[in-house]
């Protein structure tokens, strides 16, 4: 009966060998082909490494151009703003010029040109601000009455100078318009910019 055992373990012996050594050529091809496998995956890991640096390189990039775009729209508007502000503190009718100031004119224009001493008393009566405006008046009717007798003497015309409407009307509407057309745009750009 030993020797029936024995044959009997010899056989199961040889049939495990077999398998074994099935299972051993099988792992090493499994080896062989993963070794591959794994080359194939060091190669895509490297490209993978390689393209990491690379976007992050353009994400750096594109961080300090945004961030600079950002500053540009944050100073944009903030300008607008203060122009606006200047512009609304700024705006408004300039009252037009009294009679006196007209005649003041007119005596400047008409002896800028002629004797100085006329100038000095011209350029007195503008810088005047401590004499009463009567007295102030009273000077520049004379002026205008004196340069109205030498033009009579001389055959020109005495006319005298006219009221003339010289206010200005303040028109800064449109500018201020635009000025907040061009916030609300770079408002929008700006929040399209950092979404």
């Amino acid at each position: 009966m030993q020797a029936r055992d024995t044959g009997y373990e010899i056989k199961a012996s040889k049939k495990r060998i077999g398998k074994l050594e099935s299972a051993i050529e099988t792992a090493e091809m499994n080896v062989e082909d993963l070794g591959k496998k794994v080359g194939t995956l060091s190669t895509k890991l490297a490209s993978l490494n390689g393209d990491l640096a690379a976007s992050s390189k353009v994400r750096t990039d594109e961080k300090a151009a945004f961030e600079k775009v950002e500053i540009d729209y944050e100073e944009s508007l903030d300008a607008i703003d203060r122009a606006v502000q200047v512009i609304m503190q700024k705006t408004g009718d300039v009252s037009e010029p009294s009679l006196l100031q007209q005649k003041l004119q007119y005596v400047m224009d008409l002896h800028l040109k002629r004797d100085s001493a006329t100038n000095k008393r011209v350029m007195a009566l503008l810088n005047m601000g401590k004499q009463s405006l009567s007295s102030s008046k009273m000077d520049v009717d004379a002026l205008v009455q004196e340069d109205s007798a030498e033009m009579n003497m001389n055959g020109s015309s005495s006319a005298q100078p006219q009221a003339v409407k010289k206010a200005y009307s303040d028109h800064s509407g449109g500018v201020t318009d635009m000025l907040k057309g061009l916030k609300d745009q770079f408002g929008k750009e700006l929040i399209d910019i950092q979404t």
